[in-house]
Parts: structure tokens; sequence; C-alpha cells
């Protein structure tokens, strides 16, 4: 089973504006397939960049996705629009190893 954990951040757009986490959520798959087929759909060609964490030996490993867009809030006005960036970290239920972390 693979996990995901998202932590929604998000900022205006000045330019001094720093990101802040508004919300966080956690989703469950059968499969990696599964998991990435979820993200396709829900980010499309969005701009991603890899997001590491490191162990405790100092050595460094990737544990997911960092997607950046513009997002907007349609649903009153004036519409309030914002950049964000969705921290969505990977975890295989069956083979995680707390030791390595």
């Amino acid at each position: 089973m693979i996990q995901l954990h998202i932590t929604f951040t998000g900022r205006s757009y000045g330019k001094d504006d720093t990101y802040k986490i508004f919300d966080e959520d956690t989703k469950t798959f059968a499969d990696l397939d599964a998991a990435k087929a979820w993200l396709l759909k829900e980010y499309g060609k969005s701009k991603r960049q890899k997001m590491y964490r490191d162990r405790k030996n100092g050595e460094s490993f990737q544990t997911g996705w960092i997607y950046c867009f513009n997002n907007a809030d349609w649903s009153h006005s004036p519409v309030g629009k914002w950049r964000q960036q969705d921290w969505v970290k990977f975890q295989n239920l069956e083979t995680m190893n707390l030791e390595d972390l």
C-alpha cells in the first residue's frame, strides 16, 4: 500500500511574502500505479521538483515531489489568487523502515 502525505502551502504574489501551510491531507492507494494516476489527475503537468529528506547518517533520499502552480478561489468576488506549492511525500506502508529515517 502506498500512502501520500500532502502538505498544502501558499503565498500571495508579493515578492516578500513567504509560503505558509494552510492544510494537510493523507491519501492511501493499493499500489504505486494508482497513486501516480491520482497525482496525474490532480496536478496534471504542473511544474514539480524533487523533495528530499536526510537520514541520521547524513545521506539524503528522495521522499516525493513538490508541485508548484498558481491557484484562485472563484467562489466569491473579488477572486482571491495565490501561488501554491503542495509537498507530496510517498510512503510504502509495507516496506517502511523507520530506523532509516
